[in-house]
């Protein structure tokens, strides 16, 4: 018998003590309790390979781990942001990015190679890596090899031997990681003798749902290919309607960018009315609630229509469907109705009608807000974005009618823009049921058509395990681009088709996200980047471990040390742009010392 300390006659371990080293899974403890995670520690030491644990998959800390994830997401958005906005950090973001990509990758070629990867971590590392800047670097990396200068990578004051050799290697290495994403997609989803994933089991009892959550870009590109079909469909009818013999073409309106622009303008039709987006929809605004609207309303309006590209949040199902998006929207709303002043008898208006309006139509939008958090069973409630739009449709329709005459637009505008509206809306719910939003699912219980041979409420369909409700997947975000389309169509019918105009898709491009900042950061950073976050966490079975101790090695603390550094570099550049920028930014002003048709803010201002 071993004996304790030196001197001492007590044994280390008596004979009537007992120890008892065995784990046990409470189901009626959370996960996160000790003993139930001391039972998962032990379990997914050896895991079998003949059953999947209650649990689900063992989780696999060098490629799901926290360090990984967090590094990912921001060196994916930090990169993101630099090739939109800062040119000058594009390589050392560059490097970044592909060093937290690689080490994703052979993190994942060794877990294969020991066969320790599990189904729901293959699933989870090609979601990974199909990351929106992936897909950037990806396409400018294709598009180099006959325009090199469209690879991501200033160049500017180094050897052009050296710098050729440089692309070369980047370019090689970015589409290496293209490749492996492939190949990896490959021995996923086909069945293979030669590699073997860990606990094959659990991917037959929770099925192969989750492959498309792969594809997170698909809600996106098909709502994307909706608005290109509603715009196209848009310029046909009007270029359709300019050819008829009987069309005359309006004279100038308010849509011309100054007094000056006006005295030059021909009395037929002006040659190029140079206005963009933002200051078209000032202007007809102004125009139609003249002693109403003020620039300040008008701007939060403006806001409020760029915001609308981002995914509606829904907390289903449960009430709030849109709450944060909701809300955020009415103080915007509020605050534009309420900052600026009235002019006192300017168009008959008195102080008590210019606020008395304000109030009811904040009254109606709190209202509206009010009823789509406490019903939580209606599908496609509109959101504030959405019913703003609508009342820029009507806004317009009205505007045309006013403005054009019979022999021109006042007839057809008002038909197509309400029409394409109630086209769009229905796109955006069509595309919203069929492509991932949790709205089908409260859909399917509204009309009791829950067809999987249980009936349960709303709040158990939630609780059902994956592999008897597949519908657990649904996106939380609600991507619903289709509808800002119609903004598209009506500035550029009543600004351009209407005086028989050409416009290049480049000019368009331009003129869009001329003074549309907000707009532009939404729909190329924010918007596809919580889609591609939210499908990474969806296909993250095993939640990490919340113990620094275990869930950070030295290689994931490495990686978040990188990622940390590329916040400092995006942090450094943003403190390094004026106030006067940043106020444009933010309010939609042209970018200080820029031209109009530049003025986005495709470079670092």
């Amino acid at each position: 018998m071993s004996r304790g300390k030196k001197g001492s006659n007590r044994p280390l371990l008596e004979d009537h003590d007992i120890y008892d080293i065995t784990f046990r899974w409470d189901f009626n403890a959370p996960k996160t309790a000790q003993h139930n995670a001391l039972y998962k520690a032990a379990f997914c030491l050896d895991p079998p390979t003949d059953y999947c644990s209650s649990f689900g998959p063992c989780p696999n800390e060098d490629v799901t781990g926290l360090g990984s994830q967090i590094s990912l997401f921001v060196t994916a958005i930090v990169f993101s942001i630099a090739m939109l906005y800062m040119p000058r950090q594009c390589r050392a973001m560059l490097y970044a990015h592909l060093t937290v990509t690689f080490s994703l990758m052979i993190a994942a070629a060794i877990s294969i190679s020991m066969s320790q990867l599990t189904y729901m971590d293959s699933i989870f590392v090609l979601v990974s890596l199909g990351s929106p800047a992936s897909f950037y670097l990806w396409i400018l990396s294709f598009m180099s090899f006959w325009r090199p200068e469209y690879f991501p990578l200033n160049l500017k004051g180094r050897g052009s031997r050296g710098s050729k050799i440089e692309v070369q290697i980047l370019r090689t290495l970015s589409l290496a990681s293209g490749a492996f994403a492939l190949a990896l997609a490959l021995i996923t989803f086909v069945n293979s003798n030669t590699i073997q994933f860990s606990q094959p089991w659990c991917k037959v009892e929770l099925g192969g749902d989750l492959w498309f959550l792969l594809l997170w870009m698909v809600p996106l590109t098909l709502q994307l290919l909706a608005t290109v079909l509603l715009f196209f469909v848009a310029l046909l009818l009007c270029w359709l309607w300019t050819k008829r013999r009987g069309y005359n073409a309006p004279k100038y309106t308010v849509l011309v960018d100054s007094d000056k622009d006006k005295e030059h303008a021909s009395l037929d039709a002006p040659e190029e009315p140079a206005i963009d987006l933002v200051t078209w929809t000032e202007r007809v605004l102004m125009d139609q609630y003249r002693g109403i609207m003020t620039p300040t309303l008008a701007t939060s309006i403006i806001t409020v229509l760029q915001l609308i590209v981002i995914p509606t949040f829904t907390i289903l199902p449960h009430p709030g469907t849109g709450l944060p998006e909701n809300a955020a929207t009415f103080l915007i709303l509020a605050v534009g109705c309420f900052a600026g002043k009235p002019m006192d008898g300017y168009n008959g208006i008195s102080k008590w009608t210019f606020y008395g309006v304000r109030l009811l139509a904040l009254i109606v939008v709190a209202a509206w807000i009010v009823a789509a958090a406490l019903i939580p069973y209606v599908p496609m409630i509109p959101t504030v974005p959405d019913m703003t739009v609508v009342f820029m449709v009507i806004t317009v329709s009205c505007w045309c009618w006013w403005r054009f005459s019979r022999s021109s637009m006042n007839i057809l505008l008002p038909l197509v823009f309400i029409s394409l509206m109630g086209i769009a809306i229905v796109a955006a719910g069509l595309l919203s049921w069929y492509l991932g939003g949790r709205i089908m699912l409260l859909w399917l219980y509204w009309t009791d058509s829950f067809k999987f041979g249980f009936q349960f409420t709303a709040e158990e369909l939630e609780s059902r395990p994956l592999k008897q409700l597949p519908t657990d997947y649904l996106d939380t975000f609600m991507p619903s681009m289709v509808t800002y389309s119609i903004w598209i169509i009506m500035w550029c019918a009543t600004s351009f088709w209407a005086y028989k105009i050409k416009i290049s898709f480049s000019e368009l491009g331009r003129k869009t996200f001329a003074r549309a900042h907000i707009l532009k950061f939404c729909t190329f950073i924010v918007t596809p980047n919580i889609v591609w976050v939210e499908s990474t966490f969806r296909t993250r079975w095993s939640s990490p471990s919340l113990d620094l101790r275990q869930a950070l090695s030295f290689g994931q603390l490495f990686s978040l040390i990188a990622s940390v550094l590329t916040v400092l570099t995006l942090f450094e550049e943003a403190l390094q742009v004026d106030q006067p920028t940043w106020a444009a930014i933010f309010f939609s002003r042209k970018i200080p010392g820029r031209p109009v048709s530049d003025a986005s803010v495709s470079e670092s201002p």
